[in-house]
């Protein structure tokens, strides 16, 4: 520096000065304008200014305190920490919040409807839960009372039943049963018949007391009295809106008349058994006399 000369020397200073302005980022601790130094350390110049955090220059890869996120400005400019983007509300906001602020609903899907003379009705199909069909008019009994058809079980008994009712005939099993029921009954209820034939000595014979006890212990069954059908005497049962038994008693054994329904259309076939009982005639044999003693 001794040797140099005074104006070479004064050159060199004009010219740090001039690189000084053109690039203030050059010389340790210089920051942007508006901005104050606030380390410099190993060629990396921290700037700030009130109220913002760091913005470190120089320094790859910026890690950012919470809440800011590294941006690039651009311009030559280095990385530097900037407050995170706030998050647009109404991107998240749930359909509902959105439609309470008027905007439109997605249109209600409307049930499927039915033909002309049906009715929807629910099953206890999960596969069907919902059904067309005919309603059920609880005011007018589904049973035609001017149409019956004559069963005949050949020496041993005959009834009626109505002409649109099916009969299913099991008089060969160990309890000679038969099983009528109506061919459009509603759909998922049971409503039928039943007349069967309890005889001493058969595998499954149970007396006659013990089986309308046991209707009362197991079913809640009550007494309906006592009468005579088919000129045997009788006693009856009733679970109310569900069944009726009418039980006759024969010299080894008795006949057992069953009606069951759901409760709702309970009403409207019982006409079907009320004739059951009007025009049940037994074929009396050697082997199956009328008992001589009233019912007690």
């Amino acid at each position: 520096m001794e040797d140099m000369p005074g104006g070479a020397f004064v050159s060199l200073l004009v010219l740090a000065s001039l690189a000084s302005a053109a690039d203030p980022f050059s010389s340790p601790g210089g920051c942007p304008p508006g901005q104050r130094t606030v380390s410099y350390e190993l060629g990396k110049t921290t700037c700030t200014t009130d109220g913002a955090p760091p913005a470190i220059w120089g320094a790859l890869p910026v890690h950012c305190p919470k809440g800011f996120e590294p941006s690039n400005p651009g311009g030559g400019r280095r990385m530097r920490c900037v407050p995170r983007a706030e998050p647009d509300a109404d991107a998240d906001e749930p359909t509902a919040g959105r439609a309470s602020q008027g905007e439109p609903k997605a249109p209600a899907v409307k049930p499927r409807a039915c033909p002309p003379g049906t009715q929807r009705v629910r099953t206890e199909d999960p596969f069907e839960p919902v059904k067309c069909a005919p309603p059920t008019d609880r005011s007018a009994p589904p049973v035609d009372t001017r149409r019956f058809e004559r069963y005949d079980v050949p020496g041993q008994l005959r009834f009626e039943y109505p002409a649109d009712w099916h009969v299913t005939n099991a008089w060969k099993d160990d309890v000679p049963s038969l099983y009528v029921e109506p061919v459009g009954r509603p759909e998922g209820k049971l409503v039928m018949l039943t007349v069967s034939r309890y005889r001493e000595g058969s595998s499954s014979y149970v007396d006659m007391d013990t089986a309308m006890r046991r209707e009362a212990d197991w079913h809640g069954a009550r007494s309906g009295g006592k009468g005579t059908v088919a000129g045997l005497p009788a006693r009856f049962l009733e679970v109310p809106g569900e069944t009726r038994l009418a039980y006759l008693r024969t010299g080894d054994g008795y006949f057992l008349l069953s009606f069951t329904a759901p409760e709702d259309v309970f009403k409207a076939y019982l006409p079907a058994y009320a004739r059951l009982l009007k025009s049940f005639r037994v074929v009396h044999e050697e082997r199956d006399p009328l008992p001589e003693q009233e019912e007690p």
